[in-house]
């Protein structure tokens, strides 16, 4: 590995277990020259690897990142692995399931489906991209991202109003993200579109970040608030089961 990829690596090493730092503290953190870290930061910013605060002048990673997620998933199988984990939801909640991760354009793609005997076809959506604050599946994304990594999202997506349940400011948004975080879960209760509720938890790596979402969709009418423990553990269950079997391989 040649000397300067090698020190790209470190300083993205770095930022990723220390979340911000100034120029002098990469510097120090690395063993390396201020110059030599700052023409580095330099071509890692361009290529959207890495964010430069403009305010505090502090250095952290970039949404950049994000678009290497496809490639690392389709290494892992994702698809295959997660495919039988699906059919367990499907059929431990009589819903249909979905396989879900982020975009580098910051939405949601479904990736996999399967479908119930209900209504609700999934797996013509496999494709679709859908927005982050109003699904079950992007704010459950978005709920494990590091801070910085969410705000930096939040700040560039569009917090577009699709039902009267819909939350469309970034203070709200972040207070539920906090509480998806803390539970586990996440629920888009007729955000989208009226009439459906999904629940939703993140498939997590080593290190609890996200790397795809497993959910399901079906009617409000169907699916009642006053179920949503037995749909939450199936969920959650399942999502962890899924997350083991990952980091396992």
């Amino acid at each position: 590995m040649s000397k300067t990829l090698n020190e790209a690596i470190k300083i993205l090493d770095t930022l990723r277990e220390h979340s911000q730092l100034t120029l002098t503290q990469i510097a120090g953190v690395t063993n390396m020259n201020k110059s030599s870290v700052y023409r580095l930061l330099t071509a890692l910013i361009d290529n959207e690897l890495v964010d430069k605060d403009k305010n505090t002048k502090m250095y952290r990673l970039g949404l950049g990142l994000l678009r290497y997620a496809p490639t690392l998933l389709n290494s892992k199988n994702l698809v295959r692995i997660a495919r039988p984990f699906l059919a367990k939801l499907v059929s431990e909640t009589n819903e249909s399931a979905q396989l879900c991760t982020i975009t580098h354009r910051n939405t949601i793609i479904t990736i996999d489906a399967q479908n119930s005997r209900g209504y609700i076809n999934l797996s013509a959506n496999i494709g679709t991209e859908d927005p982050l604050h109003c699904t079950a599946v992007g704010k459950a994304y978005l709920a494990y991202l590091s801070d910085n990594q969410r705000d930096m999202i939040i700040d560039e997506i569009e917090l577009k109003r699709f039902t009267k349940n819909t939350i469309t400011t970034k203070k709200d948004l972040i207070a539920e993200l906090n509480v998806i975080h803390g539970q586990g879960y996440a629920i888009d209760n007729e955000e989208i579109i009226e009439g459906i509720r999904c629940f939703a938890s993140p498939i997590l790596d080593e290190s609890g970040n996200p790397i795809a979402v497993i959910g399901i969709t079906g009617p409000a009418n169907r699916i009642l608030e006053s179920e949503t423990e037995k749909y939450v553990n199936a969920v959650k269950n399942i999502a962890s089961q899924l997350s083991s079997k990952l980091c396992g391989d």
